[in-house]
């Protein structure tokens, strides 16, 4: 701020204090006159137009130029070196500008809950938190506490927990002054939030007589009604990645038979209703209007960069206790979320990304039987990755479309298509499997009541895709290839071709046909591209996928050319904190890895380590990858300390969340055996791996790549372990399959040879030395030609 009034005079200065009410702009802004140099600053109580000409006729009085507003403006205009301070210009109905001198000199202050206010400033300062440091000063100043290194401590937990808000932080000062509670103060506001922060302490910090509610609620009152209840739903929702789509999307949904009664759809559609024309039609235009009501007092936050609503978490703690009903506004909130995909809505996934930061809040504990959205939620459960959950509500979901609608129907059918999906998730490949070939049975028997034709070919490509996850990549290859011949067939269907194409791409990869693979991938990239434009989330992952088989192919360079431009992309559309940036960063940092880039790739794994933990929890399948990765890195860097604790850690936890047979703890207990392994402890990995391959085998199929992986893994073990015959008759197994499978080029192909070429020249077998050396050398001449 003196940086910006100090700057060339010749022109007027007008800068913007804004932000929630209680952030403290009104203190800086008297923090700042305080230290400034006008010659002459007046204060303008800018509650009312009448407030603002009665501070003017004020003015007037004191300069003794007369007793109206218009010989102030004068009086201005013909002055220089002076501040007008409009202090809490928060009513968004008044016109600022009309009380600005018109003049070409002079300095304006304003603070204000309203962002709006933007537009009259040259300069501009969103208050909002404070930094850790000073928080803890603040509150250990207002509490009259001694700075000790354990006071310290203490009010760090304390002002974390207020979230760094200013005004929180000088009541509870006030309040640990009063009682000298400041060791069990965080206990008292845990279990009295609502109380501490409605309190109006007896000495005030300054002249600022508000508690940190009753500032929040003096806006809350002067919202509409439509406004208010907005505001109120959201309070079910997370505080941040708040989306207009949630909105918009639940306002079209078709009631169905096997659904919500429509009793329960009343009060949701009633609202939605506001915010669409009379034709249906959502109208982002009167929804910007009730956002921009709410935007108008800082009680809701927008970042135009992702598109996204956010608000503070205090005041999102606070919005309940508005409420005379809070489980009506639950109930509709949850039934508006529940509203937003069905179990035809080809955008499922997309749903499920944009209400993944809100499900875990609106189902809390229990399974949402009322309003009976079991299926709907099952569906985003399962593509937020919370498949137990998933399971759950599905199971219910397909019973009762069992009883309403009998076991041959198609709804039935998608519901158990669903759960079958949701046992594939959950490793339990035989019941997902045997779920889902009923499923197709039946649906070719009933094709004629598939009103979307391409139905019947969703539930063969998830067939295929249980084929994938068992290993029977062939089969899976067999089914997708004529799924994808008919889908070209049904028109307005290129959604559905590109999933294909892309379910195609991803088989071929496993299969080790990299130019195939490749290939199948680029074509459906140029088809989201024109689908969905290039910028699109959609495109983006499957563009970073691309990079992804790229860097399979040994084309590195390329691999992470595209990995860094759709990071940047996504980070522009999406926002720095999106939970679909962790996985492109967890692509790159498998690049590094892959380029020996070893300090850049733990540097970047770390990172997405600590995302997943604070997005999805310690013990999310998607953490619990993250962890094995950097465990992976850690190995080949020679932390073998920590690779060991990672490794560890990954295999019980998952073993107590997945169960002791999923493929995933299966893989994780392989790491583990391969870390003990370089560690020196042969015995013990030997044993670790040769249990994780036995299990593999019966869950597995034979050809399955964590197979394949297990048992390269294993004869290298025996090879360390000097226990070469074994090691021979192992690698020469795993080599063969990989060879029949994977072809010669493919990277684990190569490891292998290599491997086995080290163990024939223990062995003294120099023949087979050669003959191998032959072998490795046309196949990598081979692969670089790819």
């Amino acid at each position: 701020m003196h940086q910006y009034f100090a700057n060339s005079q010749d022109k007027q200065h007008i800068f913007l204090l804004h932000g929630l009410g209680g952030a403290g702009k009104t203190q800086i802004a008297y923090k700042f006159v305080a230290q400034s140099q006008f010659s002459d600053v007046f204060l303008i109580d800018t509650s009312t137009p009448q407030m603002i000409d009665s501070s003017l006729e004020k003015i007037a009085k004191d300069k003794k130029i007369g007793d109206t507003p218009q010989v102030v403006m004068q009086w201005l205009t013909s002055h220089h070196d002076w501040l007008l301070l409009f202090n809490n210009a928060d009513d968004p109905k008044i016109n600022l500008n009309k009380f600005f001198p018109q003049c070409s000199h002079g300095n304006i202050l304003i603070t204000s809950r309203n962002p709006e206010l933007r537009a009259h400033a040259e300069s501009h300062c969103f208050v909002s938190d404070m930094e850790e440091t000073d928080a803890i000063q603040l509150l250990l100043r207002s509490a009259v506490q001694e700075i000790t290194s354990a006071h310290t401590q203490i009010a760090a937990g304390i002002v974390k927990e207020l979230y760094y808000f200013p005004l929180a932080i000088i009541q509870a000062g006030t309040f640990i002054s009063k009682s000298g509670a400041l060791d069990s103060y965080l206990e008292l506001y845990l279990k009295h939030q609502k109380r501490l922060l409605s309190e109006a302490p007896a000495q005030l910090h300054d002249d600022y007589g508000w508690t940190v509610y009753t500032t929040w609620r003096i806006s809350f009152d002067k919202l509409s009604s439509t406004a208010a209840m907005l505001f109120q739903l959201c309070s079910f929702l997370h505080y941040e990645l708040i989306s207009e789509q949630l909105f918009s999307k639940a306002s079209v949904y078709q009631a169905k038979s096997c659904g919500p009664c429509t009793e329960d759809l009343e009060e949701p559609q009633k609202f939605l209703s506001q915010f669409s024309g009379p034709d249906g039609i959502w109208d982002q235009l009167e929804f910007m209007k009730i956002t921009n009501e709410l935007r108008a007092y800082s009680l809701l936050e927008f970042t135009p960069q992702t598109k996204m609503f956010s608000i503070h978490p205090l005041v999102h703690h606070w919005i309940q206790s508005t409420m005379t009903d809070p489980k009506s506004y639950h109930f509709c909130m949850k039934a508006i979320v529940g509203m937003i995909t069905t179990d035809t809505d080809p955008e499922v996934t997309e749903m499920a990304i944009l209400a993944s930061p809100h499900i875990d809040l609106l189902l809390g504990d229990g399974i949402p039987v009322v309003p009976d959205f079991n299926m709907e939620y099952g569906l985003l459960c399962h593509h937020s990755r919370r498949v137990e959950q998933a399971e759950k509500l599905l199971v219910a979901a397909l019973e009762k479309r069992k009883t309403l609608l009998g076991e041959d129907h198609q709804d039935t059918l998608s519901a158990m298509n669903s759960l079958a999906m949701a046992y594939l998730a959950l490793g339990r490949l035989k019941e997902a499997e045997e779920l889902q070939v009923v499923v197709v049975q039946k649906g070719r028997v009933i094709a004629s009541q598939f009103k979307n034709t391409p139905a019947l070919q969703v539930i063969t490509c998830n067939l295929a895709s249980i084929y994938c996850t068992m290993g029977r990549l062939k089969e899976a290859s067999e089914l997708y290839v004529p799924i994808l011949q008919k889908v070209k067939e049904i028109p307005g269907q290129r959604q559905l071709e590109g999933d294909v194409m892309a379910w195609l791409a991803n088989t071929f990869l496993g299969l080790g046909q990299l130019k195939e693979a490749a290939k199948f991938q680029t074509d459906t990239l140029e088809l989201f591209k024109d689908l969905r434009g290039e910028d699109h989330p959609r495109t983006l992952i499957v563009s970073r996928d691309l990079g992804f088989i790229y860097a399979y192919m040994g084309h590195l360079k390329e691999a992470e050319n595209l990995e860094v431009r759709v990071l940047e992309k996504q980070k522009e559309v999406l926002g720095e904190h999106h939970s679909a940036i962790t996985y492109t960063v967890a692509h790159l940092a498998w690049i590094y890895y892959k380029q020996d880039r070893l300090k850049e790739a733990q540097d970047l794994a770390v990172t997405v380590l600590e995302q997943q933990k604070q997005l999805l929890g310690d013990n999310h399948p998607d953490t619990l990858t993250a962890k094995g990765r950097l465990g992976y890195i850690y190995t080949e860097l020679g932390q073998y300390k920590e690779a060991e604790e990672l490794a560890v850690s990954v295999s019980e936890t998952s073993k107590q969340t997945l169960g002791a047979d999923h493929p995933s703890t299966l893989v994780a207990m392989g790491q583990l055996g391969l870390v003990y392994r370089e560690l020196g402890k042969f015995t013990e990995a030997e044993n670790l791996q040769s249990i994780t391959l036995e299990k593999q085998r019966k869950i597995l199929s034979e050809d399955h790549p964590d197979v394949l992986y297990t048992m390269e893994n294993l004869a290298w073990t025996y090879h360390k372990s000097d226990k070469l015959d074994k090691a021979e008759k192992l690698g020469v197994s795993t080599l063969e399959k990989q060879r029949g499978i994977l072809g010669d080029t493919h990277p684990n192909t190569l490891r292998t040879m290599k491997q086995l070429k080290e163990t024939y020249m223990k062995l003294g077998k120099l023949d087979k030395v050669e003959s191998l050396s032959s072998l490795i050398e046309s196949s990598m001449n081979q692969a670089k030609g790819l």
